[in-house]
């Protein structure tokens, strides 16, 4: 069963057949080809005229890059670029953030680590291993050194490039101009015609070499590919335009997103740290006022009752002076008292002492 639901498949894409299984968010450029049982994660983009072949599998938030070949059993991993018209052999692993540049080949059962390089027109050998973070120039063997004279090859292949493209131009130009000697549908071949020819056969001999270069790097399982799909293959990069800068910074955008993304985060995060400790001090603050404000009513309690205790004291001490004004004035009505007491007691006794004085008078006189 095909699941390519949510993909995004442009017109001409190639909508294979029962086996493949594609993410939400998948793009299939126009004539992509993802062959049965290949596996393409969410977020992928598979360039026009791209092929995936089976058993593949695309990591999330890949690029395939026009023209680009993908074999059997490969693993690209998550986030890495493959460039145009760059092949990863059979069974080959291309770490997560990895970029493939232009025309590069990595041969069956290589390994390029994480976060490396691999150069434009570059070549890792079959069973090579590449380091995480490495980039690749040139050739790159097993034992991971760059073979000089396959180096300077690759440098005379991209100078070969250069001048097939310049001479198509030229082949164009007069080919089609419709001077000189007319072949018919405006094709004339004027004093240019020779050039023109020439040039074409350099580069159709230049993109002979550089396929077959390709499938001799890749070993035998190449074999599978048929001269036909080479041969357009070869066509449709004379017309390609190099996507290797744009996809470096494709990459590059993602991983400044991640980087933006991780940064908001940790500010989001922060701010909800100073969030809660403003809070905490804010609540410690109401505390504190709280209790400042318990603090001075006590005060005001205790000068209250520090008032009342002193006009209670003064109270006192005037109900004490009253008191002993009282006690003042019964001492003087008791001492008054006494006095008359005493007066009423002399009086008495003059009193019985005049009433005594006539009878002894007689008692004198009779005795006398």
């Amino acid at each position: 069963m095909n699941a390519m639901t949510g993909a995004t498949i442009k017109a001409g894409a190639v909508k294979t057949a029962a086996g493949s299984t594609a993410a939400n968010g998948v793009t299939l450029g126009a004539g992509a080809n993802l062959a049965n049982s290949a596996m393409v994660g969410k977020g992928a983009v598979i360039g026009s005229c791209a092929e995936v072949m089976p058993k593949a599998q695309i990591g999330r938030d890949a690029f395939i890059g026009t023209d680009a070949t993908i074999h059997n059993d490969a693993i690209i991993g998550k986030g890495a670029v493959i460039g145009h018209d760059a092949t990863v052999g059979k069974g080959a692993v291309v770490k997560s953030g990895t970029i493939v540049k232009s025309g590069a080949i990595v041969g069956k059962g290589a390994t390029v680590g994480k976060n490396a390089t691999v150069g434009k027109n570059a070549i890792v050998q079959s069973g090579a291993k590449i380091q995480d973070g490495a980039s690749v120039k040139g050739v790159v063997g097993k034992a991971g050194a760059a073979g000089g004279k396959a180096a300077a090859a690759g440098k005379a292949g991209v100078a070969a490039g250069g001048v097939k493209s310049a001479t198509s131009k030229v082949a164009s130009a007069t080919l089609w101009n419709g001077k000189g000697l007319s072949l018919g549908f405006g094709l004339g071949l004027g004093a240019w015609g020779p050039v023109a020819a020439i040039g074409v056969l350099g580069a159709g001999t230049y993109y002979g070499y550089y396929y077959y270069r390709k499938r001799k790097v890749m070993s035998d399982d190449f074999s599978e590919e048929t001269a036909a799909s080479a041969i357009a293959a070869a066509e449709r990069a004379v017309e390609r335009k190099v996507l290797a800068d744009a996809q470096k910074a494709a990459a590059e955008a993602r991983r400044a997103a991640a980087e933006m993304k991780a940064a908001a985060d940790a500010e989001r995060k922060a701010a909800a740290a100073d969030a809660r400790k403003a809070a905490a001090d804010k609540k410690a603050a109401d505390d504190a006022r709280k209790s400042a404000a318990a603090e001075s009513k006590k005060a005001a309690a205790d000068k209250k009752a520090a008032g009342d205790a002193r006009k209670a004291a003064a109270v006192d001490k005037k109900t004490a002076a009253a008191d002993k004004k009282t006690a003042a004035a019964d001492k003087r009505v008791a001492d008054d008292a006494r006095k008359s007491v005493s007066a009423d007691m002399e009086a008495i006794k003059a009193m019985q002492s005049v009433a005594t004085e006539p009878a002894a008078v007689e008692d004198d006189k009779k005795k006398k």
